[in-house]
């Protein structure tokens, strides 16, 4: 089981400073801002603009749809064991299993919270951050030990360089710069730390263009009929010629959620393994490396990426 974090590590994301709890409420004890508390979790979200409200509204639809349909914890659950999800963590975090135990460890965009649930299953103490309030009552439903708090990632509630292990899957590309993003999460690992990240892949300039027209087609129909046409690419995702031949011109899969999750948001950046480590490099990271594997064939490269279209990038604080 895992150890239980504490509210009582929240911080003011305006001034970073301590908390003081009264009645359902946290008020800052010098900037005096309070922050309501409700079901349970803290609701520290500030800083938000037009553009990252419009993030925040797409991906609250896609979890609404997600809960909407996975109303039985049993059900999720069984599910992320079918999918490996534990083993897929361990994979990309290149971790062994007794790591993870009462480590620090903080999740960064916990979504749903399907890593959040496997991090809280391997016995860390763990803090989880989404700006959705369904992701964030999702993610405390299925990863109940931990101190879960709906806060920007850009104005995070916490103390910084106080983590071992920093997580932020599929994240950072959906929000206004991808790099200053980075910049900001980077700021939570403690020396010897280890941060991992994953952001879509640069290739296929056609697919890109092909693919971000789709999008906006899609978002012009509004939430409702754009689910239910991801739900015709789940069904011609699942002909497994069609999907492969496909997906060399368009991004969709086997999952109308996935699917959903590609589409729903309106920001979405791609960048190189390159690139990405050059940021951990210039952080102050150390052993820097792509931990998914690579596809062979300049083929491959080019239409699907060299990466299968996403990077996970890890990189310890020196």
């Amino acid at each position: 089981m895992a150890k239980k974090s504490s509210v009582n590590a929240l911080v003011c994301p305006v001034c970073c400073t301590h908390f003081v709890k009264r009645h359902g409420v946290l008020s800052c004890k010098n900037c005096k801002r309070s922050f309501p508390i409700y079901k349970n979790i803290p609701r520290l979200v500030v800083g938000v603009n037009s553009v990252i409200e419009e993030v925040q509204q797409g991906f609250d639809s896609q979890w609404q749809y997600t809960s909407r349909d996975f109303n039985s914890k049993d059900y999720v659950l069984g599910e992320f064991v079918e999918q490996g999800l534990t083993n897929y963590l361990l994979e990309f975090t290149r971790l062994e299993r007794n790591w993870f135990k009462k480590k620090r460890c903080l999740d960064v965009g916990s979504g749903f919270g399907r890593y959040s649930h496997a991090l809280d299953e391997l016995g860390a103490e763990l803090y989880s951050i989404d700006l959705t309030p369904t992701g964030v009552e999702s993610t405390k439903r299925l990863a109940p030990h931990s101190t879960v708090a709906q806060a920007n990632l850009f104005s995070l509630p916490l103390k910084q360089q106080a983590f071992d292990l920093v997580i932020s899957i599929g994240v950072l590309h959906h929000t206004p710069s991808t790099r200053a993003a980075f910049d900001r999460v980077s700021r939570m690992v403690k020396k010897n730390g280890v941060f991992v990240i994953m952001v879509y892949e640069k290739h296929n300039p056609l697919k890109l263009f092909l693919t971000e027209c789709l999008r906006r087609a899609l978002n012009a129909l509004g939430k409702k009929k754009m689910f239910d046409a991801c739900v015709v690419l789940e069904k011609i995702g699942k002909i497994t010629p069609l999907r492969y031949v496909g997906n060399a011109f368009i991004t969709f899969g086997p999952s109308r959620y996935g699917n959903y999750d590609c589409y729903s948001a309106p920001i979405n950046h791609h960048h190189t393994a390159e690139e990405v480590s050059k940021w951990f490099e210039e952080n102050g990271f150390i052993d820097v490396e792509v931990t998914n594997s690579e596809l062979s064939g300049w083929f491959n490269h080019f239409f699907r990426g060299k990466h299968r279209g996403i990077i996970f990038v890890k990189g310890v604080k020196k």
